[in-house]
């Protein structure tokens, strides 16, 4: 054993430091085990701290690398036995708790032998337990092979919510509706006396020399309005 293997041995706390991009603590393993293992019986079994106190480089409290081609290879994975999460991740400050990128694939991905493959729950009234948002595709996207492509479920308001757009309206009292959409699109309109009309899209554009030919709309005709009670 040298003095670098007696210096990590023994019970007393271990510091690494480098002042010139290296690690100050590595750990390698060349078989199947485990390269750096941190214990913890009631605390923090591994703790990555990062200042962040130069603006031009990341402050990155912990990053795990992955060359693995496998779906079951994992820059960093966390594992759960029981009832609590095998990832968590905290924020405090009014960013996310926990951010995914993908470059070429999904940011997040979530896999369940059971349950949702992804929860999300928000503990404000008003906020969302999940959010979408797209600049060039959709917002959110549901899909099933043998079931609905999204369920949505509440007691006291309606069960999908669509925010109505405020369009210019001709001297006959029709909406100017976009140009632009796709054959089973809902688009809910606010009239000049604030009540909701529902309007579909039929026909879709097709290509022309110079630009494409606007889409049609039709409205979806209701039935006498109910005033709510409960």
């Amino acid at each position: 054993m040298n003095q670098v293997e007696e210096d990590l041995m023994g019970d007393e706390p271990k510091v690494g430091k480098s002042l010139d991009g290296t690690p100050g603590i590595k750990g390698q393993n060349d078989a199947l085990g485990v390269g750096v293992e941190g214990l913890a019986k009631q605390g923090i079994g591994v703790y990555g701290k990062a200042e962040g106190e130069d603006p031009n480089n990341k402050a990155v409290g912990v990053k795990g690398f992955s060359f693995g081609r496998k779906e079951e290879d994992f820059g960093v994975l966390g594992e759960s036995v029981g009832q609590a999460p095998g990832v968590k991740g905290d924020n405090s400050r009014g960013g996310p708790g926990v951010e995914g990128t993908g470059y070429r694939g999904p940011g997040v991905r979530g896999t369940s032998g059971s349950g949702p493959g992804v929860h999300g729950k928000s503990l404000q009234s008003r906020s969302p337990g999940v959010h979408g948002e797209g600049t060039g595709g959709p917002g959110v996207r549901g899909t099933s092979d043998e079931d609905c492509g999204g369920r949505f479920e509440s007691q006291k308001h309606g069960q999908i919510y669509l925010k109505p757009v405020k369009p210019e309206f001709a001297s006959d009292g029709t909406p100017k509706l976009p140009r632009t959409g796709a054959p089973g699109e809902l688009l809910a309109v606010m009239g000049p006396d604030f009540s909701c009309t529902l309007w579909l899209c039929v026909v879709q554009s097709f290509p022309l020399p110079h630009h494409p030919s606007p889409v049609s709309w039709a409205p979806v005709q209701l039935g006498p309005a109910v005033q709510g009670e409960v």
